[in-house]
């Protein structure tokens, strides 16, 4: 069965295949020069029914796609910054962050530095220059998970080269068989345990890390 973002996918490859062949082909015929002004006619019809219309379509399912990702990404990093605070006890410094979230350094610390204008943090320098940043619980402790919240594993990336071996990881993990385990993994991201403690969570993690596979830890 296709998953949802592989048929948007496909949709939107068929809608652009559709409009740019639609395209060439009523550029070329209103080229010739001999063409009635009756077929001109039905071919500007053509041109906008078949050409136009689908490439709008397909522009339109792109923005659809992205801003899902994109909010699925905001979702991610917003988990696992609340994660971070709490585990630190409001100290979160960008070497962590950007190891847990799998950002860069200088977009940990943008993202970092985000939400210490958001919830008004302080920050902390050591000697050799690395920058720590300190959030008041007491102030913001409600916008925060509790201990007794569940989490969500999610595979996020696959490289094909280590796809076998995550495969064999989850099947451990999940007691799935093969085939179950294998229609899983086919497309990321891919939900692999819900409402889990932090300690078996980060547990799958570590382990589908430890084979090559990308993963978040989400709040459920």
């Amino acid at each position: 069965m296709l998953s949802r973002l592989r048929l948007q996918k496909l949709a939107i490859a068929l809608l652009l295949t559709l409009g740019l062949t639609s395209t060439v082909l009523s550029l070329q015929r209103w080229r010739e020069p001999n063409l009635p002004p009756a077929e001109r006619q039905e071919l500007l019809a053509a041109f906008l029914l078949l050409g136009m219309a689908p490439l709008a379509g397909s522009a339109w399912l792109g923005r659809s796609l992205q801003q899902t990702a994109q909010t699925a990404q905001d979702r991610r990093l917003r988990s696992i910054f609340f994660e971070s605070l709490r585990l630190g006890q409001g100290r979160v410094n960008v070497l962590t962050f950007s190891m847990q979230s799998h950002l860069s350094g200088s977009d940990a610390k943008a993202y970092l530095s985000d939400r210490a204008r958001e919830f008004n943090a302080t920050f902390d320098v050591d000697d050799s220059g690395g920058l720590t940043y300190c959030f008041d619980l007491g102030d913001y402790g409600a916008a925060l998970p509790s201990a007794e919240v569940t989490y969500s594993v999610v595979i996020t990336a696959i490289p094909d080269i280590h796809r076998r071996q995550v495969i064999r990881v989850l099947q451990k993990l999940t007691g799935l068989s093969w085939s179950d385990v294998k229609a899983l993994a086919k497309e990321t991201p891919a939900s692999v345990k819900t409402k889990v403690s932090l300690p078996l969570a980060q547990e799958f993690r570590s382990r589908l890390e430890a084979v090559g596979a990308t993963v978040s830890i989400l709040v459920d």
